[in-house]
């Protein structure tokens, strides 16, 4: 009769043998998986992940493990994209199974539910496409032409009167021409209206997405439930939270009050109030289009003109060339229109190599494969989240001849600005706002907003360094959390280029209404 102590004693070992054998699996990388970094047991690569600046080490693996790497992160997948070919093989072509975005358990307590992060297949996402179709079509992007001019006419009063304030000019601008097309609120200044506010919970959004600044919530779930007392990161989504259902709260009931007494403003909002029934859409769906639309579109533009100023003040001799093309085209007794945009190449070449040299989402917003996909040799498994390495791209000296250095010229002697040997059927011109089935929806709008400002500022204003330690392009000026790269605060000299131009800027101010 065998031993049954003796059995018993070997049933457990081998359970914690079979055990250990799994436990030593987690972290380590499949056969078929994309190459990358050398994994720790049950670690994978969390060690090796960079804190700062991610898309700066992925571009450092992708020269030594090739266009597609994938990473370990305990037994979770993270697959990183570093060429054209490679975006349009699995975004573009296979975007029907890699078209969701990663999910987050901090972000989604600070925000609430967005369509912009939900699953393709849900009805928040499909109503909220729908719902904000109308208002960057074609059509409706010339109609809101006037909208966009407004605001780029203050701003260039605002900076007349207080230049050492343009940051801020610019975040008005940007937000308001958002607000009056979806609220139908116009902000008038910056400080100690709805705009500051707004940016007060942009800059907590920012801290609430960077995944550096709180435990790894998504990746060990049981940590949500630590008390708040324990979990900083609680309270900052809670303060997130309140500010976002105060702000756009009160906009959505603002244009309900307006419906009630019939002087509700042509926006957004108001349509869909009034097509709500057959939008088949509840005030909780409207309230997030709205908040969607704002979060996605102001921040974005906001930040690409502060580049775009920082660009010019850190250039002087590109400042040059393009305000000569613009004087040549437009001259100094009117300012410029938006069909006067492309007879700009020059001017069109620096907004395309400043899309380049410092691209607003460097790594895209993740997307999240829901089943197994195959490219080339590998298979990126279901459940893997996915990054555009956007900067590796664009910083790829295989590509592009010096891409460290900030040179408009390169997209005057080809359309992608890259090396004359370069194969580019696979290349696309907007790969700053995104790319497969989750392309921004609005990059026409945020195009029209871009071509028009850039020829306003450049038409009005010469800007140079003022001295101060904040005003260059280097990734210092960039050090803040979140996806974005988007600078810090930061002052320039900035004067208008003569006074012609200022006694136009003020005559049309007056007829406008808006001068102070």
């Amino acid at each position: 009769m065998p031993d049954t102590t003796a059995i018993l004693v070997a049933a457990i070992v081998g359970v914690l043998l079979l055990g250990l054998s799994l436990l030593l699996r987690v972290g380590s990388r499949a056969q078929d998986l994309p190459p990358g970094p050398e994994t720790t047991p049950i670690l994978g690569n969390s060690m090796q992940f960079p804190r700062t600046f991610p898309y700066l080490r992925f571009s450092q693996w992708a020269e030594e493990y090739g266009e597609i790497i994938s990473l370990k992160i305990f037994n979770s997948d993270i697959v990183v994209l570093s060429s054209p070919e490679a975006i349009k093989g699995v975004l573009d072509k296979q975007g029907i199974h890699t078209g969701n975005r990663a999910h987050s358990i901090i972000l989604e307590r600070g925000i609430g539910a967005m369509f912009a992060f939900s699953d393709m297949d849900t009805d928040l996402w499909r109503k909220g496409r729908k719902a904000i179709h109308p208002l960057v079509t074609p059509t409706s992007i010339d109609r809101h032409l006037p909208i966009h001019q407004i605001e780029g006419l203050q701003l260039l009063g605002d900076i007349l009167d207080n230049p050492k304030d343009t940051y801020y000019h610019i975040r008005r601008a940007t937000a308001s021409i958002l607000t009056s097309l979806v609220y139908g609120h116009r902000s008038l200044g910056y400080r100690g209206t709805r705009i500051e506010k707004f940016y007060q919970m942009v800059e907590l959004m920012n801290i609430t997405s960077d995944p550096n600044a709180h435990p790894p919530v998504d990746l060990i779930p049981i940590l949500r439930y630590v008390p708040a007392r324990w979990a900083p990161w609680k309270t900052i989504c809670d303060r997130l939270h309140a500010i976002r259902r105060e702000l756009y709260g009160t906009l959505l009931s603002e244009v309900e009050q307006g419906m009630a007494t019939g002087t509700a403003p042509d926006c957004l909002i108001a349509d869909l109030l009034r097509d709500r029934d057959s939008l088949d859409m509840t005030m909780d769906e409207i309230d997030t289009t709205g908040a969607t639309i704002m979060d996605a579109g102001s921040e974005t533009s906001s930040s690409y003109l502060q580049n775009f100023v920082l660009m010019l003040a850190n250039h002087p001799n590109f400042q040059r060339h393009a305000q000569r093309e613009i004087d040549r085209v437009i001259g100094t007794d009117r300012l410029p229109n938006i069909e006067d945009f492309d007879k700009l190449p020059y001017v069109q070449a620096l907004i395309q190599e400043l899309h380049r040299f410092r691209p607003l989402l460097p790594m895209a917003l993740p997307h999240v494969a829901t089943q197994d996909v195959i490219y080339k040799a590998y298979r990126i498994p279901k459940g893997s989240t996915i990054f555009m390495n956007i900067w590796g791209i664009y910083h790829n000296p295989d590509l592009f001849d010096d891409p460290g250095t900030f040179n408009p010229e390169r997209y005057l002697a080809s359309r992608f600005g890259v090396k004359a040997d370069v194969d580019t059927s696979s290349f696309k011109d907007d790969y700053v706002f995104g790319a497969g089935r989750r392309a921004c929806p609005g990059k026409d709008m945020a195009n029209r907003t871009i071509a028009l400002y850039t020829m306003y500022l450049l038409w009005a204003f010469d800007f140079s360094k003022d001295g101060s330690d904040c005003s260059d392009l280097s990734l210092d000026q960039y050090a803040k959390p979140g996806f974005e790269l988007a600078p810090l605060l930061f002052t320039l000299s900035i004067k208008p280029r003569d006074v012609h131009r200022e006694s136009l800027i003020r005559r049309s101010l007056q007829l406008e209404g808006l001068a102070s």
